[in-house]
C-alpha cells in the first residue's frame, strides 16, 4: 500500500478488488481506497496516463473527486473522497422516486455528463449503485456520480472489457460488445435510470444480455405513464426520448437533453424545508420484490409529535386539557369494571358471531386470451354493487382504478419475487361509475417478471361494520398454463380456507377467468385475506398469470 494512506477498515469486496477505508496522513482527511484486483505486468500505454489525468483532473458537484490513481508494489489503487451518503439502489429498495426526485436527479446527472463528456470521457456502465444521494438543507437530494472511470481502469489494466454494465441498462448498441461507448448511451442509461425509479423497476430485470437484444429487437420500451400514470406528459415523453432503440433518434448531445428537460415546469409541491413541516404519507412500490409498502410516521414520533403541538398550548389550556383527560380516564375505569361485572353477557355476545364458511362457485372463462381484438365487456354498475378496483398498469397494489365510495378493498400485495409488467393489449372493458375503463393491465410470468409456482397476489377486504348480508368476491384473473389455489383467512381465527382452479377446468384455455367466491357470514369491522397463488404438478410449464380486477357485491 502507498505510505501516504494507512488503511483502517475493510468496507467491501466485489469483482473489481477491495474497498477500504482509509485515513490520508499528510492531509489528515478520511478516504476510500480502492485496490484492483485485476493486474498486468505490461507497461501501461502513454492515453492510460491521460485517462487518468483527466479523471483526477474533475471537479464537478455531481461527481465523486478522485484524488489519486496510482501502482505500488500490491498492484493499481485508486483513492477518492469519502461520501457518507445513500446509494440510490438502496433508496429505490423502498419504493420509486418522486416525479420531483427523478426530475432533479436527471438534471444533476446532465450537469455531471455535460462535464466529463466535454473531456472526452464517457461513463458507459450507469447503473443504480452508481449514484449517491446528499439531503440538501432546502430540501431534495444532490446526486453525485460514483464510479466514473471503473470500467475503463479496470479493461486496461486487466486486458478485460467493460465489466461493470448492467444489461438492462445499457444502450441495445452495445449488447454485443463491438461499439463504443458515446454521448447517445450514456443518454439511454441516464433514461433507463429514471425509468426504473418511476416505476419501481425495470421490465427487463433478470434478463440475460442476448435475452435484452431480442426483446429491443421486437419493440420499443412500454411507455413509462403504464407505469407512472400520474407523471406529467412532457416528462414522460423526455425519458422516454432519451430511451429510443435508435441512436439517432436521442437527443443528439448532453446540452439539447438539457435544453428540453429544463423547458418543462413540473407541478411539484413545496419541498420541505427547515422551519415548514408537512405531514407526508405515501405509497411507496418496490422493485425487488415490486410490492407496495406504506410508509407510515410511527407510534414514537406520533407521540412526540403530539407531545410537542401540546407544550406549544398556553398554560392554562394544557391545565383544562389535563383536567377533562383525567375525568374521562376514571369514566373509562368505571365503564370497564361495570362490563367485567357482566362478563357472561360480553362471552356469549362474541360466541353468537361466529363465521360461516367460504363458498366458490364454479370459475367461468369470460374472454380468450387470443381474442384481442373485440375486448369482452364486463359491468361493475349492477345493483349490487358495493366496491371494485381495476388493475391499469404495473404493479398492481398500486396503479388501479377505484370505485369512488369504495370501502371493502384495502390492499393488493404481491406474494414472492416477481417482477410485474403492463399487458401488451386491453384484454376487457370495464363499466364502473358510469365510465368505460379499457386497462392495460399488471401481469407477470417465467421469462420477463421471473414468477414461480406458488406466487401470487393477496387481497385484503375490510367489512364495514354496518354491513349486513352475504359478500360476494370475484376475482378476475389471467391464466395461462398454470393452476390457482385460493386461499381464505378470515377474522380473528388461524383456519384457512383452500380452494383450487385448475387450468383444465376452464377448458385449458389462456384467457381472463372469472373466480366468484361468496362469504355467506361476514363480521362487520372484520377483516378478510384471500390470497391467489399459481401452482401446478408440472413445474417445467411456462406459465403467465394476472390480477386483472376484483368485484365486491351482495
Amino acid at each position: 500500500m502507498s505510505k501516504r494512506y494507512e488503511i483502517t477498515s475493510l468496507i467491501e469486496k466485489d469483482h473489481l478488488g477491495e474497498v477500504f477505508m482509509a485515513q490520508d496522513v499528510t492531509l489528515q482527511r478520511k478516504v476510500v481506497f480502492r485496490k484492483f484486483s485485476a493486474s498486468s505486468d505490461k507497461e501501461m500505454p502513454s492515453s492510460f496516463g491521460e485517462y487518468t489525468g483527466k479523471l483526477c483532473a474533475l471537479q464537478h458537484p455531481n461527481l465523486l473527486p478522485i484524488y489519486d490513481i496510482d501502482r505500488n508494489d500490491e498492484g493499481h489503487f485508486m483513492v477518492t473522497q469519502f461520501i457518507d451518503a445513500e446509494i440510490l439502489s438502496d433508496r429505490l429498495k423502498l419504493g420509486p422516486l418522486s416525479q420531483t426526485g427523478v426530475y432533479n436527479m436527471a438534471s444533476d446527472l446532465l450537469d455531471a455528463f455535460h462535464a466529463v463528456h466535454s473531456m472526452g470521457i464517457f461513463h458507459g456502465s450507469l447503473r443504480s449503485d452508481s449514484v449517491k444521494r446528499l439531503p440538501l438543507a432546502r430540501g431534495g437530494h444532490r446526486y453525485l456520480i460514483v464510479d466514473l472511470g471503473l470500467d475503463k481502469i479496470t479493461a486496461i489494466i486487466g486486458s478485460r472489457a467493460n465489466v461493470l454494465a448492467d444489461t438492462v441498462l445499457i444502450a441495445p448498441e452495445l449488447l454485443d460488445g463491438k461499439a463504443e461507448v458515446n454521448i447517445g448511451s450514456d443518454l439511454f442509461a441516464l433514461g433507463q435510470l429514471c425509468y426504473s425509479a418511476l416505476a419501481g423497476g425495470h421490465p427487463m430485470t433478470g434478463n440475460s444480455p442476448e435475452q435484452c437484444a431480442a426483446l429491443y429487437c421486437e419493440g420499443e420500451m412500454p411507455n413509462i405513464k403504464e407505469y407512472a400514470p400520474e407523471l406529467q406528459q412532457d416528462f414522460a415523453d423526455w425519458i422516454m426520448s432519451l430511451i429510443m432503440r435508435d441512436p439517432s433518434q436521442r437527443p443528439e448531445s448532453t446540452e439539447a437533453a438539457m435544453a428540453t428537460l429544463h423547458a418543462i415546469t413540473l407541478d411539484a409541491p413545496v419541498p420541505n424545508v427547515p422551519g415548514v413541516t408537512q405531514a407526508v404519507v405515501q405509497v411507496a412500490t418496490v422493485v425487488e420484490p415490486q410490492f407496495a409498502q406504506e410508509i407510515t410516521v410511527s407510534a414514537e414520533q406520533q407521540e412526540a409529535s403530539m407531545g410537542s403541538k401540546l407544550m406549544a398550548l398556553p398554560k392554562k389550556t394544557r391545565m383544562i386539557g389535563a383536567a377533562a383527560a383525567a375525568g374521562l380516564l376514571l369514566l373509562l375505569v368505571i365503564l370497564m369494571v361495570s362490563l367485567s361485572g357482566n362478563g357472561a353477557g360480553s362471552e356469549a355476545e362474541v360466541s353468537g358471531s361466529r363465521e360461516g364458511p367460504v363458498f366458490m362457485y364454479p370459475p367461468q372463462m369470460i374472454h380468450t386470451k387470443v381474442n384481442v381484438d373485440q375486448p369482452t365487456s364486463v359491468d361493475f354498475d349492477g345493483g349490487g354493487s358495493l366496491d371494485w378496483t381495476i388493475v391499469n398498469g404495473a404493479p398492481a397494489s398500486s396503479k388501479r382504478v377505484e370505485k369512488k365510495d369504495g370501502s371493502f378493498i384495502i390492499s393488493i400485495d404481491a406474494r414472492g419475487g416477481f417482477k410485474e409488467f403492463a399487458m401488451p393489449h386491453t384484454l376487457l372493458n370495464y363499466t364502473g361509475d358510469g365510465q368505460m375503463i379499457a386497462p392495460r393491465g399488471s401481469m407477470t410470468d417465467v421469462r420477463r417478471g421471473m414468477a414461480e409456482f406458488g406466487q401470487g397476489w393477496e387481497v385484503m377486504l375490510r367489512i364495514p361494520k354496518k354491513h349486513q348480508g352475504p359478500l360476494r368476491v370475484h376475482l378476475y384473473m389471467l391464466q395461462d398454463r398454470c393452476d390457482f389455489d385460493i386461499e381464505v383467512k378470515g377474522h380473528q381465527t388461524d383456519e384457512v380456507v383452500k380452494f383450487k382452479v385448475t387450468y383444465s377446468e376452464v377448458g385449458a384455455i389462456p384467457g381472463v377467468v372469472k373466480i366468484p367466491l361468496e362469504i355467506p357470514q361476514p363480521i362487520p369491522g372484520g377483516f378478510y385475506s384471500i390470497k391467489v397463488l399459481a401452482s401446478s404438478e408440472d413445474l417445467a410449464k411456462k406459465f403467465a398469470m394476472a390480477l386483472n380486477a376484483i368485484y365486491i357485491g351482495l
